[in-house]
């Protein structure tokens, strides 16, 4: 089962935006069967007329799917970016993004657990873990 945060404990319209994938099924079911959420899946907010009105918190995915990004040719940053941009012009004030301890690094000397509050330092010369880093701090 998949532990969802604080933030997404107190119901309403959520749009999980990016990947089409088990994940993203898996992700919108939990989220559904909570009772508390009716769940909006879009390929990439914003776009082809979709309307996030009325949704009052943003899943992003997209970022969990580096090979369907780089097919588009678009990176990790512009899409986070762009979700963040539509977040904001659409009034959606929870946005949650699925990201990756790869943005840590496999350092010895990291904390145990690592935590959110953990230092970013991702190992040197991975491009997505450079852009999940940049995209995290947006």
């Amino acid at each position: 089962m998949l532990r969802t945060t604080r933030v997404l404990s107190v119901g309403g319209v959520c749009a999980i935006a990016g990947v089409e994938s088990s994940f993203g099924d898996r992700v919108a079911s939990e989220l559904r069967t909570s009772g508390i959420w009716e769940v909006r899946r879009f390929p990439r907010l914003g776009t082809d007329g979709d309307s996030a009105h009325g949704v009052t918190a943003l899943v992003i995915l997209n970022v969990a799917d580096y090979d369907a990004a780089m097919r588009r040719q678009v990176s990790v940053i512009e899409d986070v970016h762009h979700c963040l941009n539509t977040a904001a012009e659409q009034g959606i004030g929870t946005v949650v993004l699925l990201s990756s301890a790869m943005v840590y690094g496999a350092w010895i000397n990291n904390p145990i657990p690592l935590t959110e509050d953990s230092t970013l330092r991702p190992a040197p010369g991975l491009a997505y873990t450079d852009q999940l880093t940049v995209a995290e701090q947006l």
